[in-house]
C-alpha cells in the first residue's frame, strides 16, 4: 500500500482561532481517530507529529475492503465467522479495515492491523479486532466494548468554547465551539470536539485525552492527543496544556489528516 500523499517531514504551523459562528452538530461517518469510514472502498491517511520539535514520527494508511493478492483473507473470513458464532451462508455485514504503519527511521513495519467494522445510520461500530497468531476478538467476547465498541456518528455541541473544562466518563464526543483551524497557511472550518471518557478522576495518571478538529462534513481534519502533566514516561510540550476537571494535561503528540494537504 502506497501512499498518494507525501507528508511533510516537519509538521507544518497550526492556529486555531476561535470564531463567532454557531456551534452545530454534525454528523462523523469515521471510525474516529482511526479517521477511516467503514466502508468498501475507502482510503484514509494521516500523520503523528511529536508535539516537542514538530518532527515526523509515524504515518498511518488505512484501507477498507478486499486487497488484492491477500492470501490469507480467505482464512481470516472463516476464522471471523467462527468468532462471530456465524454459518457459512451467513453475511458478514462490515467490511475488514487494513493498516499499516510507516515509522521514521524504520520505514514500513512488517506489521498490520486489522479490524472488522459495520456503518449504520447511527455509529460505525467496531466488531472485531485481529491479531496474528491470535486471531480475532470481537464484540461477543468480554470487555471488548470497553476497549473498542460503538461510536456514535453524531456530535452535538455540549461544552462551551471557553473557559474550565469539565469532562466525565460517558463515552460520548461532545463538540465545544466553532474555530478556524490554519495548517500550513490553510483555513479549515471546524468544530471542536472532547471524547468525553477521562475516567473518575482517580486515576489522572493513566488518563489520556483527545481534542479534536472536525470539518463541517464530519472528517477529522487535526487531533492533538494530551496526557497528565505528571507522566514523565514521554516527552510532552508542557506550553500547550488544557485544565479538565481542574487537572493540567499537556500536549503529547498531533495528528494531521491528509486532507490538510491535499490541493483545493
Amino acid at each position: 500500500m502506497n501512499s498518494n500523499i507525501d507528508f511533510p517531514l516537519t509538521r507544518p504551523e497550526i492556529e486555531i482561532l476561535p470564531t463567532d459562528r454557531r456551534s452545530i452538530a454534525i454528523d462523523c461517518p469515521e471510525l474516529r481517530w482511526w479517521q477511516i469510514v467503514p466502508k468498501e472502498g475507502e482510503f484514509a491517511s494521516h500523520a503523528e507529529y511529536e508535539a516537542v520539535d514538530g518532527s515526523l514520527r509515524s504515518v498511518i494508511e488505512s484501507r477498507a475492503g478486499a486487497q488484492p493478492g491477500d492470501p490469507d483473507r480467505a482464512s481470516r473470513e472463516e476464522s471471523l465467522r467462527r468468532a462471530l458464532k456465524l454459518g457459512q451462508n451467513d453475511p458478514l455485514e462490515g467490511v475488514e479495515i487494513e493498516r499499516r504503519e510507516w515509522a521514521a527511521g524504520r520505514g514500513w513495519l512488517p506489521e498490520t492491523e486489522r479490524v472488522f467494522a459495520q456503518l449504520t445510520p447511527d455509529q460505525a461500530r467496531y466488531l472485531a479486532v485481529y491479531t496474528a497468531g491470535y486471531g480475532w476478538y470481537t464484540y461477543l467476547d468480554p470487555d471488548f466494548s470497553l476497549d473498542w465498541g460503538d461510536v456514535n456518528r453524531r456530535i452535538e455541541p455540549g461544552l462551551p468554547a471557553n473557559g474550565p473544562i469539565q469532562l466525565g466518563n460517558s463515552g460520548k464526543a461532545l463538540g465545544a465551539g466553532a474555530f478556524d483551524v490554519l495548517i500550513g497557511g490553510r483555513n479549515f472550518e471546524c468544530m471542536r470536539v472532547y471524547e468525553d471518557d477521562v475516567g473518575d478522576g482517580s486515576t489522572f495518571l493513566d488518563d489520556l485525552l483527545v481534542e479534536g478538529y472536525l470539518t463541517r462534513n464530519g472528517r477529522v481534519l487535526l487531533s492533538r492527543h494530551y496526557c497528565h502533566e505528571s507522566r514523565t514516561n514521554v516527552e510532552l510540550n508542557r506550553g500547550i496544556a488544557l485544565t479538565v476537571n481542574g487537572e493540567r494535561f499537556v500536549l503529547w503528540y498531533d495528528v494531521v489528516s491528509s486532507a490538510a494537504f491535499r490541493p483545493v
